[in-house]
């Protein structure tokens, strides 16, 4: 690449000589930024290439990487993610047997834990618990899982959940500690998470001269304790405001990391428009943290495409699924789509089972429920008491789509299968669904927001809430998927009734349409909340409505 076609952040990026962090936004470039900077390493004292570790977010990044590395020809950049790494130091060298599937359902952990057929349910309720506070301890920097405090991590609105964890704490303790004994006896194959917190304690010197981490703000603090021990010159980029992970204990590394810090705030995803919207967006961050927020320049330019891509984007595999049985069954919008991360992946829960199994005990079928979890329940009730007692919010997700759609649904989850495209075909697909999580790092031509986000109104209340103080570092991921979501996209977004009143610009800033001009103004304005005509084409309305 030439020096010419890089902006002179990303310049300033490459030259940097020592450990660094990059705040990179979306849609930066960043994958291009380090790249060249991987290319721009000199050559060695010792007259050799430096070694350079890049660590990408997860698989699909990693093949991108190993390809874009590839072709730039640095053969001296190797790809890894944080779990690919500690595979090949913990499975491979030290003999460590890897579980079916790398992980454990509830009900293998309360047999595991001695739990017979007879008390198995009660079992299931304590293995979820185990479960969560192994997968806690595995992901965190403890060196004992008595460090943490399981409460932590448990909502506050769960209240039957925290009375569970707090009357049987030292059990789950005691379980959970014994579970990660067993797996590292190798009594026991072990899973993704324990080899990840093996490869902490192994804590080897990694042998490159150059370590560079992507998607920092999502980091594994176990891996994050690797990386920081090493003596390679060290660079983490990402985006504070994509941070999305912490359900799964990730951590923002560019706090923890005391290192000069880069910016990269040009957006070549999106134009001006989209830009405001996002800024506008991480402005209601400012009523409670009075960090230094980057302002985001969209300088992408983008003919109409041929063949437009639209995706509809949402918080919850609810309200994505609610989205596609409307448009596809029964207002018929659409005659195709396709789920980013396949679909069956939208109708599995996190504990085992599917949308079916819920829908069959929910109509007293239970002859047709496969999950050995769910059969352990003899009706919905004992569900709900389950969803009570753990806190399980996939399976309290999925019983509100069975009891929203009832008798209906069987019917259509079928339409959704018959309409879904194949991989090679998703390009074609009338419509892209898609959870903010599974799409990270996607990018469409329009993007369709579900009404489940949080609205600027919602965030006053929280913080509001005297009787109940808001979770900040939750409050900021909230915010943060909102973000997220609407820049996936690189022209138009989509926002649903329920948030346009967020949307609403300071009249200095950006004077609002009367609703009685929104129809004359929707082929002239510039910016990007959308609209239908009444032929149902898609047209741009400004980001007021």
């Amino acid at each position: 690449m030439k020096a010419t076609s890089i902006t002179h952040e990303q310049l300033e990026a490459t030259r940097q000589a020592g450990d660094f962090k990059l705040v990179a936004v979306a849609g930066s470039g960043k994958t291009t930024t380090l790249i060249e900077y991987a290319a721009s390493r000199p050559v060695l004292s010792s007259g050799r290439s430096p070694r350079i570790l890049y660590l990408a977010f997860n698989r699909t990044v990693r093949l991108e990487a190993q390809a874009r590395f590839a072709r730039r020809g640095l053969t001296n950049v190797t790809v890894h993610t944080a779990h690919s790494l500690a595979y090949s130091y913990v499975i491979v060298r030290q003999r460590y047997v890897l579980s079916a599937g790398g992980d454990y359902s509830i009900q293998d952990i309360a047999v595991q834990l001695g739990f017979t057929q007879r008390t198995m349910l009660a079992g299931c309720m304590m293995a979820s618990h185990v479960k969560k506070l192994f997968s806690y301890f595995c992901n965190s920097k403890a060196v004992t899982v008595e460090q943490l405090d399981y409460l932590a991590i448990i909502d506050p609105a769960d209240a039957k959940s925290r009375r569970f964890a707090r009357q049987n704490k030292e059990k789950i303790y005691r379980y959970a500690q014994q579970l990660y004994t067993q797996m590292d006896t190798n009594k026991l194959p072990c899973t993704h998470d324990f080899y990840l917190k093996k490869f902490q304690f192994v804590a080897p010197p990694l042998p490159y001269d150059y370590i560079l981490f992507d998607e920092g703000q999502d980091a594994s603090e176990t891996m994050l304790e690797v990386f920081m021990q090493q003596p390679a010159t060290k660079l983490i980029v990402g985006d504070p405001h994509q941070q999305i992970y912490g359900f799964r204990h990730a951590v923002n590394s560019l706090d923890k990391f005391d290192a000069p810090t880069l910016y990269l705030s040009q957006s070549f995803r999106f134009g001006d428009e989209v830009a405001q919207l996002a800024n506008y967006v991480l402005g209601w961050k400012s009523s409670f943290d009075t960090g230094q927020l980057t302002t985001i320049k969209g300088v992408g330019k983008h003919q109409p495409p041929v063949a437009p891509i639209h995706a509809t984007i949402g918080r919850t595999n609810v309200a994505v699924l609610a989205k596609a049985i409307d448009m596809l069954c029964i207002e018929e919008q659409i005659g195709s789509l396709y789920f980013e991360g396949r679909f069956e992946t939208y109708t599995y829960m996190d504990s085992g089972g599917s949308l079916m199994d819920i829908y069959y005990l929910y109509q007293d079928r239970l002859d047709r429920v496969r999950s050995p979890l769910i059969k352990t329940m003899g009706h919905v009730g004992e569900l709900k008491h389950y969803v009570d007692q753990t806190g399980e919010a996939s399976m309290r997700l999925a019983l509100e789509i069975v009891e929203t759609y009832q008798d209906a649904l069987p019917e259509y989850i079928e339409q959704i299968r018959q309409a879904h495209v194949d991989d090679s075909m998703r390009h074609v697909a009338d419509q892209i669904f898609s959870t903010v999580h599974r799409c990270k790092g996607m990018e469409y031509d329009g993007v369709t927001l579900c009404d489940d986000f949080i609205e600027k109104k919602g965030v006053s209340e929280k913080l509001a809430d005297k009787q109940n103080p808001a979770n900040l570092q939750a409050l900021h991921e909230e915010i943060n998927m909102l973000y997220v979501a609407l820049t996936r996209s690189r022209q138009q977004v989509r926002i649903p009734d329920t948030l346009r009143a967020s949307f609403s610009f300071d009249r200095a800033a950006l004077a609002p349409i009367p609703a009685e001009n929104r129809t004359q103004q929707r082929s002239e304005s510039a910016l990007t909340g959308q609209g239908e005509t009444a032929s149902g084409q898609v047209t741009k309305l400004r980001a007021t409505v």
